[in-house]
């Protein structure tokens, strides 16, 4: 296969565009992630919809408990991808003669049989695999969450009722 041709094969496959709808696919991906868990940051912080009966009527929320949202990234994404191209070409000519003779003694006989053959075969072939894997890691919320939740737990009063 000469160079030009496996370089114009390789130019129409659709590395570009895979790497593109990954990066965009982890985007998405991870904005989700990060709704989810400002979602369940909110369920947890409501102290009447989601909270904890902690006795004589009063509610507290499941943060106020001690409970945190947890939030996920994406360390890490990898496209393996393997291309097999090839093609080949071939030229087949095939000629032939045959002859026979016969007959009596007054009266003789030819025949000859020519053939000519001529074939020429082109074959192309690809291979392709692909394989995409993405490694999600639990990370801590950010400090501004964690600075906030601080915070509320410092201006909390203190139960000062010791058995």
């Amino acid at each position: 296969m000469s160079h030009n041709k496996v370089m114009a094969s390789l130019e129409q496959s659709p590395l570009p565009s895979l790497l593109n709808q990954l990066g965009s696919a982890i985007a998405s991906a991870q904005r989700e992630l990060d709704i989810n868990s400002i979602n369940m940051a909110m369920q947890l912080g409501d102290a009447e919809g989601h909270g904890v009966d902690v006795g004589e009527g009063e509610k507290q929320s499941l943060i106020s408990l001690g409970f945190a949202p947890v939030f996920y990234h994406f360390s890490e994404a990898t496209i393996d991808i393997k291309v097999s191209l090839s093609t080949s070409t071939s030229t087949e000519s095939k000629f032939g003669t045959s002859v026979m003779a016969g007959g009596t003694a007054y009266f003789v006989m030819f025949a000859a049989t020519v053939s000519a053959s001529f074939s020429s075969k082109y074959s192309f072939s690809s291979e392709a695999s692909s394989s995409i894997k993405a490694r999600i890691a639990s990370i801590p919320p950010p400090n501004a969450f964690q600075n906030w939740l601080a915070s509320r737990e410092a201006t909390k009063p203190k139960n000062t009722d010791t058995p």
